[in-house]
């Protein structure tokens, strides 16, 4: 109930519009490593004066390791390989720095990965070794979800005695509760940037069409993505009531999502070698740590999947259904036809059924119209009134029933309100191979039925460009392919007035990958996407 409680908070807080604060979280960082190297510094005075049971916990035979359900005997390599499948989780909190990049000033992430990776390596270790210093095994195990307190405690204890401190000050407990309330604290800012995080993730990802676009209506009253940050809570309430509110399960399952994450980045890294090999980067990481990065975190993965493999169910269960939405969107447009041609039989069985004979021997003139009208003239952009235009996507059939003319149409307008919105494509050069190839990318990607090749420049001799677009438009028949000339250079100012004047978003506008001659940065883009290789 307590859990639930704090999530619930968090998600009016944020409802009422509460962000993340930059003097907040340099405040909880500054607590957070104080706290941690005071426990660390008396800890390690602690262990070099106490070493005796560090080393009976060395050498304590390992124990039994459970590999997806078998007992296995305890050796060095079991201990090396769950170790480290265990310690990658420490880590934890890489996965939402990219959230930070277009906020930070050039230069400033890789330091942020710097500072976080030296605070890794000095404080989880040098905990670790602090605990085997304080307790025996048996003793971890038994306070295993509050391990650094316990620890606090016993140090604390023992720096009073030491220290010939009065009884009445508690030492021990004092450091225990401070340690404690850290991490109470920092649990809360991580639910607030949690809740922020997926705020911005699900915002974008409505924002390019793969999911519904309900998450972007704003609260009325305080302009907030309430949808997006009460879908997030009832999700979390979802896993503490279905998992009974088990730390351990609940640590489980997430840990399958982080690994999962850093997997997907290790992966992209290596596809943008792959299929962007020009795109300008400001760090570039060799074959050799993209490979080595990528069997670790599998290697990591495929560990904690043989420690806990009943876990696995419940991860794809909520996998399966985010997932389900996504490719829902990808494939609506296909889904709103089957259920179109369904009806559309249906309304004809019934119109067959209650005709006689002859009447129904003269056809039924709606069977062959198509969902969405084809265009013949690539010149015809003018638009129609929403009325017209309807009644070219389903003409009207003698005397059907209302309720499936209704239907019916609102299918067709649906698909029609999806596929009328226009992508974008900018053309550097007048290449007709590269327009190919970003037709082809749209046409497989989005779901659209028009396309805007724009070309800036200052040239007046366009007629080849013109001429390779009218071929694309012929080539293309479902898609109406227009040239749009810009008169001017391509830059951040020229991009933002064409996103306002042809109402398109800038993440509605491509590029083909640019090379190092490049004149902007790849950060000022503003979320233009990069399609194509100029392979």
């Amino acid at each position: 109930m307590a859990t639930i409680l704090l999530l619930l908070f968090f998600c009016m807080l944020t409802n009422l519009g509460m962000q993340e604060s930059a003097f907040v979280a340099k405040a909880v960082f500054v607590m957070h490593v104080a706290v941690l190297t005071l426990l660390s510094v008396l800890g390690t005075i602690y262990m070099l004066f106490n070493p005796y049971l560090l080393v009976d916990n060395w050498y304590t035979p390992f124990p039994p390791v459970d590999a997806a359900g078998d007992i296995l005997p305890g050796t060095v390599l079991t201990a090396i390989f769950y170790g480290f499948s265990s310690a990658m989780l420490g880590v934890s909190g890489f996965e939402t720095s990219s959230q930070f990049v277009e906020e930070q000033a050039p230069g400033v992430f890789p330091k942020t990965l710097r500072n976080m990776w030296m605070g890794v390596m000095l404080f989880n270790p040098l905990l670790s070794l602090i605990s085997f210093a304080a307790m025996p095994l048996d003793e971890i195990m038994e306070h295993k979800d509050t391990v650094l307190a316990r620890t606090a405690h016993v140090v604390g204890q023992w720096v009073q005695r030491s220290l010939h401190l009065p009884e009445h000050l508690n030492f021990g407990p004092v450091l225990a509760t401070i340690v404690s309330v850290d991490a109470f604290i920092v649990l809360a800012a991580a639910l607030l940037t949690g809740y922020v995080g997926i705020n911005g993730l699900i915002r974008r990802m409505s924002m390019d069409r793969c999911l519904p676009q309900f998450f972007l209506i704003p609260n009325p009253w305080t302009g907030t993505d309430s949808f997006i940050l009460v879908g997030f809570f009832l999700l979390c309430v979802s896993q503490v009531i279905v998992l009974d509110s088990d730390v351990e399960a609940l640590g489980g399952v997430y840990c399958y999502s982080f690994l999962t994450v850093m997997t997907i980045f290790a992966l992209g890294n290596i596809m943008l070698k792959i299929k962007r090999p020009s795109l300008p980067r400001e760090i570039t990481v060799s074959w050799l740590q993209s490979i080595i990065g990528l069997v670790a975190v599998i290697i990591a993965l495929l560990g904690n999947i043989l420690g806990k493999p009943q876990l696995l169910t419940y991860f794809f269960v909520y996998f399966l259904i985010v997932g389900t939405l996504v490719l829902v969107m990808f494939q609506r447009v296909r889904i709103m036809r089957l259920i179109y041609k369904v009806l559309k039989k249906q309304k004809k069985k019934r119109r067959l059924s209650s005709q006689s004979d002859t009447d129904s021997e003269d056809g039924d003139p709606f069977e062959d119209q198509p969902l969405i009208p084809k265009r013949t003239n690539m010149d015809d952009i003018e638009e129609v009134d929403d009325e017209e235009e309807g009644d070219k996507l389903v003409p009207e059939p003698p005397r059907p029933p209302r309720e499936h003319q209704t239907c019916l149409a609102a299918i067709s307008n649906v698909v029609k309100h999806v596929q009328t919105v226009p992508f974008v494509f900018f053309a550097k050069h007048d290449d007709l191979h590269m327009m190919n190839k970003a037709v082809l990318y749209i046409q497989l990607n989005e779901q659209t039925n028009k396309i805007i090749i724009v070309h800036c420049t200052t040239s007046r001799n366009t007629s080849s460009l013109q001429e390779h677009v009218k071929l694309l438009d012929l080539l293309y028949p479902r898609v109406k392919i227009s040239l749009l000339i810009v008169n001017s250079n391509f830059n951040v100012t020229t991009v933002e007035w064409l996103s306002q004047a042809l109402e398109v978003p800038i993440n509605a506008m491509f590029i083909s990958c640019p090379d190092e001659n490049f004149t902007m940065k790849v950060s000022q883009l503003r979320g233009m996407r990069i399609i194509a290789s100029n392979d």
